[in-house]
């Protein structure tokens, strides 16, 4: 979870003690941060409380999740905005980032071959596609890691399975 607001003060406090000013200025900068995302993160929550459903505001909520790699936090409100926004193929790549991070390797593959065929020059998910594809298709990797929770085994076929 990368909205640990007392664990980026300790290492602040840890680079004090070595007396590296430059560190202890970035962590202090850091703690702060999460001071104030956590702080908008729960304005926004009372928000949604206030609009249930609201694309706008689930977004904000998933891009700022999304910013400090809590992808598991992020990932349902990013399925709400895909679903509200099916055919804007920045929003579907944004959430399959999301699904590669918590390690659903397979439904990020295919929401990423969905961006391409709206958008087939469309830089990000070409890239993460192809990280997906030489990771876990290429080589010796008999499956994609993470695919046996989604009840799937060796998917897609990968090294000649059907």
């Amino acid at each position: 979870n990368g909205l640990h607001e007392a664990a980026a003060y300790n290492v602040a406090m840890a680079w004090a003690q070595k007396r590296d000013r430059a560190k202890v200025k970035e962590w202090k900068k850091r703690h702060r941060d999460i001071r104030q995302a956590r702080l908008r993160l729960g304005g926004l929550r009372a928000q949604l409380a206030r609009r249930a459903g609201d694309p706008t505001v689930l977004r904000a909520i998933a891009e700022l999740q999304s910013e400090f790699r809590n992808f598991d936090e992020a990932i349902g409100p990013w399925r709400a905005v895909t679903a509200a926004n099916a055919r804007d193929p920045e929003v579907r790549c944004q959430y399959a980032r999301c699904l590669f991070h918590t390690g659903s390797f397979v439904e990020a593959r295919q929401q990423l071959e969905q961006v391409m065929g709206m958008d087939p020059n469309h830089a990000a998910a070409k890239a993460l596609h192809q990280r997906i594809m030489e990771e876990f298709h290429g080589g010796d990797a008999p499956e994609i890691p993470g695919a046996e929770k989604k009840g799937v085994s060796n998917p897609g076929g990968v090294n000649g399975g059907s």
